[in-house]
């Protein structure tokens, strides 16, 4: 269009100057080629939703699949952990296609390891979630491609190899077929391998006037394989009425973890076997109607059995023996409506959890620590919200939720707010201001009085008076061009728990807990500058500055009954990604990403710095219908932190010798077409170790 019109002005121009001109002879010009070019959007914002066209920002990335894909959604921060977070919001609530999975969120990740990345259609970042969908707080949105019914039957293969101290491998098929009325998606991932850490203990433990010096180290290696399979079959009945199900089965066969820890303490093994398979069934059936009322159902098992022995490598005598068991039942369920009135969006509804918890410990030494419970959980919750756009660039998304929680006869009544307000006069220049609550509760083990114990010194102790933490926050997000990207957030936590450790006063204990504490809050400002060398090279740099103050008081029904802390830290979070096209005719890239933090707070713990450097290539070829994918992450094996508590009674350093150095090589195939087409995933609760 741009041609013809430029063509048009030269040819009047032409024609003026001939009838001016005192000769009939017309002047030749020859006119060069001109290429107008432009960009896409980044990000988009409507009505207090970021929208991420992620197919172009990781086009070119060293990934596989949709969860590596979410590291390079702007404003998603790499922990020192090996997961994600979002950067200014509270955790990070996982939805796919506007609904929230009712698993644990570890069983959440390996459903999203097993979607290809050619799946992936958007990414929604809310920093205010509306309470539509079902969760508080911030969350991501993960938007998959549906298939059509031009697309028939297509999928993909792929096979992993992966080597960190020990290797580790698994393969994975998915296929998607529509007809018009019927779509499924098939989805299996196996995986087999051995992992590996080391700590280093250096503790000075003091008991009354006494104190001892400990300096003890560990090696863990655990070895098992998991099979992982997802199944969904959509029916349209008429348009835009909808039924869909889903299957998801999640077994981890027998397994085993054993702890070597040596040094001043004396030399001892620990050995966890799991004599039966972890199992989790998840069955899901919603409907969508045409007139905006959906609905739905969730069946979530989890079952998981466990024994554990301490042994001294010395004497060869067991020193401890303990049968552990968990059994978890929950059920979901879901109404919702929507009204659309004159441009005003009315919504409103509710859900209700139950859950059954059958949990037990057996020590087959010592009976004291024995227990076996039922525990019964009951959360309800009603809203209703609004959302609307004016003509003069204002948005807003508004609603309230009603809470109910009751948890062995303790209830709780609470109200949750939402409010999202964006402003945008012209694309150059978007403002969003989010408000927002939430709550989050600790893991069903963690709420009961349980032991696991890790060796002859570290143990990991469970607290029946654990309650849950209840966050308010909010983020200020500004947009330049639909490209740049600045978040100035606060946050502030009542009844924030974390699991620290715990010199015992009492003997010589070290006790992992977790602990509700005073509050946590915490203030930060997040930038995202994503640029370009041409066509060769595309960068994006990401600085996240944030305050962190931590209080802790004496609460007298917990095992920290001698600390009172107060803290607080200053902390900087950079990572530089950069995308280097190799060959300028072939689709050849190679990724450097180089990633460091600052000195940080976990709980009164302090945390070293760290920092590391990741290289990554990626090779399209066999018309598109191939990858094959190289990556060796954390290559001077840096990313783990050391942590040091020197005060409130508590001396001891601790550091991480896990070897979070690999190297991953992947081979991807599509077959029928299965490739990327630009056509306009709550808190983990389950398992026993907590």
């Amino acid at each position: 269009m741009a041609r013809i019109l430029i063509l048009l002005v030269l040819c009047s121009t032409l024609s003026l100057a001939a009838q001016v001109s005192d000769s009939d002879t017309i002047h030749s010009l020859e006119l060069q080629e001109v290429i107008v070019s432009g960009e896409r959007p980044k990000i988009k914002s409507n009505n207090g939703i970021l929208s991420v066209d992620i197919s172009s920002i990781v086009k070119d990335k060293p990934i596989s699949n949709i969860y590596e894909a979410l590291s390079f959604v702007p404003g998603i921060i790499s922990n020192s952990d090996g997961g994600i977070s979002l950067s200014g919001g509270n955790g990070l609530n996982i939805l796919i296609n506007g609904k929230k999975p009712h698993m644990p969120v570890e069983n959440i990740i390996a459903l999203l390891q097993s979607y290809p990345v050619e799946k992936l259609k958007g990414v929604d970042i809310l920093y205010s979630t509306p309470a539509k969908y079902h969760v508080n707080g911030s969350s991501i949105n993960i938007r998959l491609k549906e298939a059509s019914m031009l697309d028939g039957l297509q999928g993909q293969a792929r096979i992993d190899y992966e080597q960190k101290h020990y290797a580790k491998g698994s393969a994975n098929i998915a296929s998607s077929y529509s007809n018009g009325r019927i779509s499924t998606d098939i989805m299996y991932r196996y995986t087999i391998g051995k992992s590996w850490a080391h700590n280093q203990i250096i503790s000075t433990h003091t008991i009354g006037d006494n104190y001892k010096s400990i300096n003890q180290e560990e090696n863990t290696s655990t070895k098992g394989q998991n099979h992982n399979a997802h199944f969904s079959l959509g029916w349209n009945i008429s348009p835009n009425n909808k039924i869909t199900t889903s299957y998801d089965l999640q077994i981890s066969p027998i397994q085993y973890a054993t702890n070597h820890s040596f040094g001043s303490l004396g030399r001892f093994t620990t050995d966890k076997i799991y004599p039966k398979s972890k199992i989790l069934h998840n069955v899901n059936i919603s409907y969508e109607s045409s007139f905006g009322l959906s609905t739905g159902a969730t069946i979530t098992t989890y079952k998981e059995a466990s024994n554990t022995q301490l042994l001294s490598d010395v004497t060869n005598t067991i020193l401890n023996d303990y049968n552990s068991s968990q059994n978890i039942k929950r059920y979901h369920l879901f109404i919702d409506q929507i009204h659309n009135i004159a441009d005003w969006e009315i919504n409103y509804g509710g859900s209700l959890d139950i859950s059954h918890d059958y949990s037990s410990q057996a020590f087959n030494l010592d009976s004291n620590d024995s227990f076996s419970t039922k525990i019964r959980e009951t959360s309800m919750d009603i809203y209703v919200g609004t959302e609307h756009s004016f003509d003069n660039g204002l948005g807003f998304s508004l609603s309230i939720q009603g809470d109910y929680y009751n948890r062995k006869g303790e209830t709780k009544w609470w109200i949750s707010p939402q409010i999202a307000l964006t402003y945008m006069k012209t694309p150059k220049h978007i403002f969003q201001l989010d408000v927002s609550s939430s709550k989050e509760s600790p893991s069903y083990w963690e709420i009961h009085g349980g032991k696991t114990l890790l060796n002859n010194y570290m143990m990991i102790m469970g607290n029946p008076n654990l309650r849950p933490s209840y966050t308010y926050e909010s983020q200020l997000v500004y947009l330049h061009k639909q490209k740049y990207m600045a978040v100035l957030y606060y946050r502030y936590t009542d009844d924030y728990f974390a699991q620290l450790p715990y010199q015992s006063s009492n003997s010589i204990e070290l006790i992992y807990q977790t602990q509700n504490f005073k509050y946590n809050q915490m203030l930060g400002l997040m930038i995202q500058l994503p640029f370009s060398f041409g066509k060769v090279m595309n960068s994006s740099l990401t600085l996240n500055g944030y305050y962190t103050h931590v209080k802790g008081i004496n609460f007298n029904d917990i095992n920290f009954n001698d600390i009172n802390f107060n803290t607080e830290k200053y902390s900087i979070y950079a990572e530089l990604d950069n995308s280097i096209k190799l060959l300028t005719n072939k689709p050849l890239y190679l990724n450097v990403t180089g990633t460091v933090l600052s000195p940080s707070l976990q709980g009164y713990a302090n945390l070293s710095s760290i920092w590391k450097l990741d290289i990554g290539a990626k090779w399209t070829f066999l018309k598109g219908n191939a990858d094959f994918i190289i990556k060796w992450s954390d290559v001077f094996n840096t990313w783990s932190p050391t942590m040091c508590i020197n005060k409130y009674g508590q001396n001891l350093s601790m550091k991480s010798i896990d070897l979070t150095s690999y190297f991953k090589a992947t081979f991807t195939y599509r077959f029928n077409g299965f490739k990327p087409k630009n056509i306009t995933i709550d808190q983990a609760r389950f398992g026993i170790d907590k």
